[in-house]
């Protein structure tokens, strides 16, 4: 029997005696296994001091800004699904960026100009977790001009340094730690590319309208399903209802005529400039083309209405605004519908200027609302007018109360600058974020528990098309109308996967245990060239039938190799690499487990 502690012994440690023993075996068969040469040789690189003196404060206080600044853009809350462009407030962290990224540079392993405008271009279309409607390139687009703002030259040279950096972790530190041959067979792997048939089959066309109204008819499963989703997809954000009082811009340039003397005067001034430009003949003579006034007129009248428009915009606005100072209801006051209207029934006409043929009053529009931007934004949309910015005009401040009414606005337009419409806002409502209610999105709750329920006879289609392929091939199995007519699938396509692309297979049941990802190079094997396969996530998912189990059946068709920079090569690898070692190291890990635990008393 052990012996007993007193409570003057020392405390126990937090791993047991067979735990401590496991991790001390897993140290020393890690370092016989993977080999601490390749680590070594790492290690006997130019030391950090070497380098630094190259890399100066600017330079790392530049690249923390930048990755703060896209952390704030892009993903703010640290969502998994996104990227994490700051994972540290440390200082050394950014400069161990840029140290490696230099070392990079020196090893060949950082990619070039080409390449970064490459990735760039991909990179702007990715989308903000949560908001999909949002991509990288448009959220930067709308912060121009605010606090966070990122310009094109920094984002890429951010890009660039990440990049590389990761390239030389790779090339230094993740590669040394497996195996030399494994190692080179990753890189290798990562220059091979797999061409595959496939069709994938969606639970959908398993969903019909009498598995609907049975699990319609169980309020406690659509009910707890609700409360399992609306967290994540049921969302509401905070808002405001509005109406709007709008001095309209263009209804009151449509209203506008421009004489026509006035705009050959306009013509005259800018004819030279403008609509002139210089052609070279054959023989090398020079003349000058002239646009007439016929074929720019309408042109003309266009930009001289919206200039005068403009300014009759703010007159009508200014008018209104008057008619409500005098009333004192400007700010957080009383105001409402009912005392506004006659303060409301301003207009302008032709009194006011003389190419204006008709009177033109203000606008009200009712029942508008406005959303509280996702965390980190600061533009909603302004009805149907373009944009409110909330560093501008704020209406989700515990001060604002129904009844608050703002200043006359300019709406910013989508390539950020003013409209000259005028608007004025009043509260009439305020509503905080909560969740869309269930009866809103019940039919979407319903048919997410159904395709649930079929995922058993849907994995069942699919490994009986698998075998059928098997014995055949995909496009044979699928030569058959009766099968296309029972999977809703007229015929394979085909697609190319990296040779060291994760292919994740399905559980067996829908929440299950899965087995481990597969490299898309196992289909080569002449053994295994069918597999059943988990179908990409729909684009741009909207609700929780958007994730609605689907399946991919796909079938090897040949192997080919690409050529690729060293840079490129290693990229591609990077993630596989991973996966390698972190197999390797749980099936060792669970070896042990099973042989010390059982001569270790517990």
């Amino acid at each position: 029997m052990s012996k007993q502690s007193s409570p003057s012994d020392s405390p126990k440690p937090l791993v047991s005696f067979g735990q401590q023993l496991l991790i001390a075996v897993l140290v020393v068969a890690v370092g016989l296994l993977f080999g601490m040469g390749p680590v070594l040789e790492a290690l006997r690189q130019p030391t950090p001091a070497q380098h630094v003196a190259g890399i100066s404060d600017n330079d790392v206080f530049r690249h923390q800004r930048t990755a703060e600044r896209l952390q704030t853009l892009l993903n703010p809350n640290f969502d998994r699904s996104g990227e994490v462009f700051a994972p540290s407030r440390d200082r050394n962290h950014y400069l161990m960026e840029l140290l490696y990224a230099k070392l990079a540079e020196q090893d060949g392993l950082a990619p070039r100009l080409s390449q970064i405008r490459d990735h760039f271009q991909a990179w702007q279309q990715r989308r903000v977790p949560g908001e999909e409607s949002v991509t990288y390139g448009s959220a930067l687009q709308e912060a121009l001009g605010t606090r966070n703002a990122v310009d094109a030259v920094a984002v890429k040279e951010f890009l660039r340094v990440r990049l590389a950096a990761e390239a030389y972790e790779e090339r230094h530190v993740t590669v040394p730690s497996a195996p030399q041959a494994i190692s080179d067979g990753v890189v290798r792997a990562g220059q091979t590319r797999v061409r595959v048939a496939s069709v994938t089959l969606d639970s959908a066309h398993l969903v019909n309208d009498e598995l609907l109204a049975e699990i319609a008819a169980d309020e406690a499963a659509v009910l707890s399903a609700y409360d399992d989703l609306r967290t994540r997809l049921y969302r509401t954000p905070a808002r405001r209802s509005v109406v709007l009082y709008v001095a309209d811009a263009q209804a009151i340039s449509d209203a506008i005529v421009v004489e026509e003397d006035v705009l050959r005067t306009r013509y005259d001034e800018v004819v030279a400039t403008r609509f002139t430009r210089t052609t070279r003949d054959e023989d090398g003579s020079e003349r000058q083309i002239v646009q007439d006034f016929a074929d720019v007129r309408s042109q003309l009248h266009e930009e001289a209405a919206r200039e005068i428009a403009a300014d009759l915009a703010a007159r009508l606005a200014g008018r209104f605004r008057n008619a409500l100072m005098d009333a004192g209801l400007v700010g957080q006051g009383e105001a409402n519908m009912e005392n506004l209207r006659p303060l409301a029934a301003v207009s302008i006409g032709p009194e006011d200027h003389p190419a204006l043929r008709e009177s033109v009053a203000l606008r009200i529009i009712e029942d508008v609302v406005i959303d509280q931007p996702p965390q980190g934004q600061t533009r909603t949309a302004l009805g149907d007018f373009g944009m409110l910015d909330l560093g501008d005009l704020n209406l989700f401040t515990d001060d604002i109360a129904v009844g608050y009414l703002a200043a006359p606005y300019r709406p910013l337009r989508e390539d950020g600058t003013r409209s000259s419409t005028q608007v004025l806002t009043l509260v009439t409502g305020l509503h905080p974020a909560g969740y869309r209610p269930l009866d809103e999105v019940r039919d979407d709750v319903v048919r997410w528990l159904a395709a649930r329920q079929v995922y058993e006879d849907l994995l069942t289609a699919a490994r009986e098309i698998a075998q059928g392929a098997r014995a055949e091939s995909l496009e044979s199995v699928f030569a058959d109308e009766d099968v296309q007519a029972r999977r809703n699938i007229v015929s394979p396509t085909t697609s190319t996967f990296q040779a060291l692309e994760a292919l994740h297979l399905p559980a067996e049941r829908l929440g299950g245990t899965r087995p481990d990802p597969r490299f898309a190079i196992s289909l080569a094997a002449a053994s295994d060239a069918v597999k059943v396969v988990q179908a990409s996530p729909i684009e741009n998912p909207e609700g929780a039938w958007a994730e609605r189990p689907r399946l991919r059946v796909i079938q090897w068709l040949e192997t080919s190799d690409e050529e690729m920079s060293e840079w490129q090569a290693f990229s591609a690898a990077m993630q596989a690499n991973f996966q390698v070692q972190g197999g390797i190291q749980r099936q060792l890990r669970q070896a042990f487990e099973a042989s010390l635990m059982s001569r270790v008393d517990r």
